[in-house]
Formats: structure tokens, sequence, C-alpha cells
């Protein structure tokens, strides 16, 4: 059977990366509705198995640094939902202009597996706590504060190599 698995890999400690992201943006951007940002490595594999989401990372991961580093980052297959009235997760997965058609990791994993894989992208998923009144608001505050809109300015999304989709969670599309 066909599947289509989502896997969000993410630092166990502290990832500076996103640290230093958080301070340019409340410091010098000026930007205080965003609580907190976590930067998450997004895998999208396309398979046949049988085999549930988690079994299949299970087994991608525990045998081999392919997808992740375990004695460093873990992983979850879904987002989390927002957390508390007036903060909103909001969530930017961007994706590279430069990344081949094919990944390097297809052929790799099928020749170390059972050769089921039938396509794997590779992206950065921008995790956005955000103070607002709706999510509709949080993802407006989010597209026009931290994400390109033109060509010279953005600081989650690099605007002359990267583009950009808003990932939503079950609670956006019930609240939003």
């Amino acid at each position: 059977m066909l599947k289509k698995i989502d896997c969000f890999v993410y630092q166990q400690h502290v990832d500076l990366h996103a640290v230093s992201a958080l301070e340019a943006i409340q410091r010098y951007m000026g930007f205080k509705q965003c609580m907190y940002l976590r930067r998450y490595k997004h895998w999208e594999i396309s398979l046949e198995t049988q085999l549930d989401a988690a079994n299949v990372i299970d087994q991608y991961t525990q045998s081999s640094y392919y997808l992740l580093n375990p004695n460093k980052e873990s992983y979850r297959l879904s987002l989390k939902e927002s957390k508390k009235s007036n903060q909103f997760y909001v969530y930017i997965d961007v994706s590279s202009h430069l990344a081949p058609d094919v990944h390097p990791l297809v052929a790799i994993l099928n020749r170390r597996y059972d050769g089921s894989i039938n396509h794997i992208s590779e992206k950065v998923t921008w995790e956005c706590l955000i103070q607002a009144t709706s999510y509709a608001e949080a993802q407006k505050l989010v597209e026009s504060q931290l994400v390109y809109n033109n060509q010279q300015q953005g600081i989650l999304v690099n605007p002359v190599y990267e583009s950009y989709e808003f990932i939503f969670s079950k609670t956006a599309l019930i609240n939003g």
C-alpha cells in the first residue's frame, strides 16, 4: 500500500539556530507576538509498505543516521496543536529551489532496506507560537513579519532560493 509519511525531526537540546532567530525576531525586529520558535527537518517519504508510520521511521532510524541522529535528535509524526487561548502555532514549511528532483537518500535507503521508497523530500519547518486573537490573525502576522513579501526581506525564508507554504493543523482548520 502506498503511504505518505511526514516525519518532523527536532533537536533534543538547545537549537542555536532557532534561539538566534527568535532573538532577532523579538529584539531587533520588535515582533514580540512571536512567543516561541522551533525548527524541524521535515522529511516527506512516499513508499510502499504495510507498516504504520511509526514502525517505518523506527526501522530507518534505529540502525542508521540517515534521517536523524538519535543521540541528539528526536522526531514526531504530527505537529502540536495550539497551547492555550490567544496563542496559536503557525507552521511554515520551507522548500529549497536548489534541492534535487530525486533525493540521494532514496537509493541509499532502498539499497539498505526493502526498496519500497518512491520519493523523499527534505524541508525545514518552522513552528511559531504567536500571540493573537485567532489563527487567521496569527498566520497574517507570520506572513507579514517573518517570511518574505518581496525580494528584499524574510528572516525564516530566503527569498532568493526558497519558497514556503503554511502547514495547517486540525485546530487551525476548525478555529481559523
